[in-house]
């Protein structure tokens, strides 16, 4: 990038540890990665982006986050369960138990497909 695109410029600016705790905890709250992306927002007086959440729901995500995981690994589990049926579907006992775990296959991986498609829309409210 050349000219004035280009951020080549330093200012450099004294504060005390109070000031910058206090210039941290605000630019904890905005979405921004780079504290000198906020500073330069501020001191050029443009829009800056504060972001609220809600200890409810951070609380609530950090519980589906683990609930998540814990489904992908039954649904991972219980699809291995029904690969080893298929393996031994020739025994003809197994063929009834094959149906009934291709069946319940079916419904958990719908249920785990509805949870996470629910857990990524709170997710979605919450990153924001």
């Amino acid at each position: 990038m050349k000219g004035a695109g280009k951020r080549n410029r330093w200012i450099s600016l004294r504060i005390n540890d109070q000031e910058l705790a206090e210039l941290n905890k605000r630019f904890e709250a905005t979405p921004y990665h780079h504290m000198s992306e906020y500073i330069r927002l501020l001191v050029f007086e443009k829009p800056v982006v504060v972001r609220y959440r809600s200890q409810s729901m951070d609380e609530f995500m950090e519980q589906m986050i683990v609930l998540r995981v814990e489904l992908n690994a039954v649904g991972n589990n219980f699809n291995q369960v029904v690969r080893k049926l298929h393996s031994v579907a020739q025994v003809e006992k197994f063929g009834t138990w094959l149906q009934v775990a291709e069946e319940f296959q079916k419904e958990l991986l719908d249920k785990v497909t509805g949870i996470q498609r629910r857990i990524d829309e709170f997710a979605q409210i919450w990153l924001q």
